[in-house]
């Protein structure tokens, strides 16, 4: 049981360290903690990787983030009407969001990763 539980650590420790090489050329914003639902450690990479972009977009308001962290065919779920959808709507609602609070920002405090 304990070494299982070491080996996990390991494991999650290796998923944060790649996110903070992943973070050494993009200042992302990184999570308090991350709590991985299923699956393997390694596996979960890319999802905290975009999730980071997607956090950097919103603190920053820099297009590139959300383009970098947001599939192609990206639909947004709550689209409020008027809204255009995918990767436009989002830019759209933070060009928004920072006309109303220019100093927004964002920070991930518990990530959950699920499949």
């Amino acid at each position: 049981m304990l070494s299982q539980l070491f080996a996990r650590s390991l494991c999650l420790f290796a998923v944060l360290a790649a996110g903070a090489v992943a973070s050494a050329h993009e200042p992302l914003p990184t999570p308090c903690s991350i709590i991985l639902a299923t699956g393997p450690e390694q596996a979960a990479q890319p999802m905290i990787l975009a999730a980071r972009r997607y956090a950097a977009f919103w603190n920053t308001g820099e297009a590139r983030y959300a383009k970098a962290g947001l599939a192609q065919n990206f639909v947004d779920r709550t689209l409020p009407s008027g809204r255009p959808q995918g990767l436009k709507g989002v830019l759209e609602a933070s060009k928004n969001f920072r006309a109303a609070i220019p100093d927004l920002r964002a920070e991930i405090e518990e990530l959950l990763v699920v499949k």
